[in-house]
């Protein structure tokens, strides 16, 4: 505990109260590495924070709050720079258009099937050189690939731009440097490359040619602080851009109780005409369960999306309470369990996502309609060193479990779930191997055939598209593999 004046912080979570009241007086900004509490000097405080999920990522100092936030609504501000592509094409059914693939993020792909997988090309388009980024808790190297109009689309997230790639030769169609990071894929829809940055914008860019066509601005003013090396919104929009029913949604702020709240925003996608615009804020908790900015859900039973645990009316913007659909992801906020990018926590603040009906749960999912594969690692021993048992699952519709596969050290990144197989990418801690790519039967669960990756793949980074698997790696490699 430091004391501060009349203010003491309690170092783990960052937490504030009034030394004469014990009212809790500010809000959770970071999450400190455990054991390591924040550091008070030059009339600031400093925290350096740890793999924990936290609101803030990197270092943060604070200082006295010199102007309040009030209920500002997002997308007030519309830069516009070119007309859309016309006609208007549409992706097809076995393209990859968003993150995880569908709006039910269920990380799967039904059509595609094939008997014999061989690496067709490999690409280096990021950075590199850096596995595990300055912590685990920061994402690095690219994001999961999105695949349409013959494209290969990723994120690269340290350089700050998006980088199209041919998808037969894996060559260079064209490169938008954002000047901000993107740590979530692009979405892709009607000749529209769409993304989320940490400027607080969510852009469009003309898929085939990568030109800006417009930005809308989702913070509610044009702030900036130092985050991660580099200068981004008070309000960044660090998930994806979701495109349901023909409209986009985005959110952008660190949490309910931060700066003023959340602004999620709803607009049309071809134009960045504003449709509705809502704030999300919470008084400040006793704990560090702060409500926190995440990826959106579509529940396409009510037509609404899905904001951590709130709901909105998809074209009113109207809240009502949360409910769940088929084949959801529930149980955890989706941005809580992705936070770790590239890193699979094993130790003990590591939880698991879940299905609604049970279909399946773990540190990493896919599924399908009517199966679903979960990694699942054992609340014992710390981080590599665990002493659990680690198990792949394959799950039934119902929920009943179709088999279980002792994984022993191999240390799953990413499942991708296929008409009749799954695809498993992951990297071995404690034995000296090089990292996989796995294909598993979907019947059983055994291991049918089995290529050795020169990278680490990144977390949530396998995607596919036709008969092309991706996967996209720390180090800034996008790998092509081909089914015949």
């Amino acid at each position: 505990m430091v004391n501060i004046g009349l203010a003491s912080v309690v170092y783990h979570h960052n937490l504030w109260f009034n030394l004469k009241t014990l009212e809790r007086v500010n809000r959770v900004m970071f999450r400190p590495k455990c054991g390591q509490g924040p550091l008070p000097n030059y009339g600031l405080l400093y925290g350096f924070t740890g793999r924990k999920g936290s609101s803030i990522k990197g270092v943060a100092a604070l200082a006295p709050n010199d102007f309040p936030f009030d209920d500002v609504v997002g997308g007030k501000v519309l830069k516009r720079y070119a007309t859309g592509p016309k006609p208007l094409p549409e992706v097809k059914a076995d393209d990859w258009p968003m993150f995880r693939g569908n709006l039910s993020r269920g990380n799967s792909l039904p059509i595609m099937t094939g008997k014999k997988l061989s690496k067709k090309w490999e690409a280096v388009v990021g950075l590199g050189g850096k596995s595990y980024g300055v912590m685990d808790g920061e994402r690095t190297g690219l994001a999961q690939a999105t695949s349409a109009y013959g494209l290969a689309v990723v994120a690269d997230i340290d350089a700050q731009r998006i980088v199209a790639l041919d998808q037969e030769s894996g060559k260079e169609k064209w490169t938008f440097h954002v000047g901000s990071r993107v740590e979530f894929s692009p979405s892709l829809y009607n000749g529209l490359c769409l993304f989320g940055a940490e400027d607080g914008y969510v852009y469009a860019l003309n898929v085939k040619t990568g030109d800006l066509i417009y930005k809308l601005q989702i913070a509610p003013v044009e702030r900036y602080i130092g985050g991660q090396d580099k200068v981004e919104s008070m309000w960044p929009v660090g998930g994806d851009m979701l495109i349901a029913d023909g409209c986009g949604y985005a959110v952008a702020g660190l949490s309910a109780a931060i700066h003023g709240g959340l602004r999620i925003v709803a607009f049309i996608p071809e134009t960045g005409e504003l449709l509705w615009s809502k704030t999300i804020q919470e008084p400040a908790t006793m704990s560090d369960g702060e409500f926190g900015a995440a990826l959106l859900v579509w529940n396409d039973t009510n037509k609404s999306i899905l904001v951590g645990t709130k709901e909105f009316n998809g074209k009113t913007g109207s809240e009502r309470n949360a409910s769940y659909g088929k084949n959801m992801l529930r149980g955890r906020v989706m941005e809580d369990w992705l936070s770790t990018n590239n890193r699979n926590r094993l130790s003990e603040d590591a939880g698991s996502v879940q299905l609604k009906g049970g279909l399946v749960s773990g540190r990493i999912v896919a599924f399908s309609d009517n199966f679903g594969v979960g990694f699942n690692v054992a609340r014992e021993g710390k981080t590599v060193f665990h002493t659990g048992v680690i198990t792949l699952s394959g799950k039934n519709a119902d929920g009943s479990i179709k088999w279980d596969v002792d994984t022993k050290d191999f240390n799953i990144d990413d499942l991708l779930v296929t008409k009749d197989k799954v695809y498993c990418a992951g990297h071995y801690d404690k034995e000296d191997k090089l990292p996989e790519l796995r294909e598993i039967s979907m019947a059983d669960g055994s291991t049918l055939a089995t290529h050795i990756l020169d990278s680490i793949a990144a977390y949530n980074g396998m995607s596919a598209a036709g008969n092309k698997l991706f996967v996209a790696t720390r180090d800034g490699k996008l790998i092509c593999f081909e089914c015949k």
